[in-house]
């Protein structure tokens, strides 16, 4: 374990002082190659949550995975994150639902503007995926990212980091963090150069969490929520 040197400043979504208290830790193993780190694996019984950033796949931005587990009402930890910037939609998409499953069928959030709509669909219509928790006002499939969901989400980051909820492990999601910057009033993105795609990943599992279909309420220390039903409204036909 080692403290994560940070360039982070008082425009930084996460105070600098937090940020310089974060310890990282070595991946207990990896998939996917070295794509996804592995920092806990799924425990029996145990809940998670994710947050999903689709990209084109044409080696700039980076899909990405961020798995978070539900450790108590007010305590999560992160657990494994993937990302990969030359993997294609579809490909993604099967991916996204292998970490779901193997996760214990976690809920997750998916972003769907951009290719992320062609993502949200691959999973639930070709892949048969019914984990994916819609909000999109329009009916579609995964989350919009807008001004005003994308502020909700960080701010959900920020609050649960800051007042120790969330426990943050994984170096380069560390290092995002430490160079996610405002930019505009209430406007948040990773610094000239640098990527944010981990970050904007884990806001949306932060997002995830605070969505009723995730009853914390019903957790129990050591074991799922008694809430596991399909994200979608299951009186609703899809999209």
């Amino acid at each position: 374990n080692h403290n994560c040197s940070f360039l982070g400043s008082s425009e930084t979504l996460i105070e600098g002082d937090v940020l310089d208290k974060m310890v990282s830790m070595d991946p207990v193993s990896w998939k996917y190659g070295y794509d996804m780190n592995v920092y806990e694996e799924p425990v029996e019984g145990a809940m998670y949550v994710m947050g999903v950033d689709s990209a084109m796949g044409n080696a700039g931005d980076y899909s990405a995975v961020q798995v978070i587990k539900v450790e108590g009402k007010k305590k999560f930890r992160q657990v494994a994150m993937y990302r990969r910037n030359t993997i294609r939609a579809e490909d993604f998409a099967v991916v996204v639902n292998d970490i779901c499953r193997w996760y214990n069928d976690a809920q997750y959030i998916i972003e769907n503007n951009g290719i992320g709509q062609s993502v949200a669909e691959d999973l639930f219509y070709e892949i048969g995926n019914d984990c994916m928790i819609s909000t999109d006002k329009h009916g579609a499939l995964g989350t919009k990212a807008t001004k005003e969901t994308k502020l909700d989400a960080c701010r959900m980051l920020k609050r649960m980091v800051e007042k120790g909820h969330l426990t943050i492990v994984d170096s380069d999601t560390i290092d995002e963090l430490s160079r996610f910057e405002e930019v505009a009033p209430d406007v948040f993105r990773g610094a000239p150069g640098k990527h944010d795609d981990l970050v904007s990943a884990l806001y949306w599992a932060c997002y995830c969490l605070q969505q009723p279909e995730v009853d914390l309420d019903g957790f129990t220390q050591g074991g799922r929520s008694r809430s596991t039903g399909m994200a979608m409204n299951d009186e609703m036909p899809p999209p």
